[in-house]
């Protein structure tokens, strides 16, 4: 992994794994796969800094830690729910701000979107509501 670190040029890539290795213990293959996989997400989302998100990651190793540091999605904040199915992914949605309430049937509100993005390709987009949990398999 020492490899690795010494081939990264992206200096924001950098400051994410300083920030999760302290957290983490030390920078295992989990841990970086969901640095990038939070990388693509907040890419494919257009999520910005600091916007509360609910994850569901398929694996007790590693990943989930990189979307706590960097995402602030934990247990304790429900931002977080681990679903252990041994896979190398996760489900990204936005959470509804102002209490999670909406209009009367949901209408003139824009339509969100939740990605389940796969360490492996292909990239899939599913959607998704916002404020709640998603419910069942992709």
């Amino acid at each position: 992994m020492e490899e690795v670190i010494r081939s990264i040029s992206d200096q924001k890539l950098l400051s994410q794994i300083e920030r999760v290795v302290p957290f983490h213990g030390y920078l295992s293959t989990g841990a970086f796969v969901g640095i990038q996989i939070f990388n693509i997400a907040k890419r494919e989302l257009g999520f910005s800094e600091g916007e509360r998100l609910f994850v569901i990651c398929e694996t007790f190793g590693c990943m989930p830690d990189a979307f706590q540091v960097l995402g602030g999605c934990t247990i304790g904040n429900r931002g977080l729910l681990i679903e252990d199915r041994g896979k190398m992914a996760a489900t990204f949605s936005r959470r509804a701000s102002g209490g999670g309430q909406q209009g009367p049937g949901g209408e003139g509100l824009p339509r969100p979107r939740q990605d389940r993005l796969l360490s492996e390709a292909p990239l899939l987009v599913h959607e998704g509501r916002e404020g709640a949990p998603p419910g069942g398999d992709l």
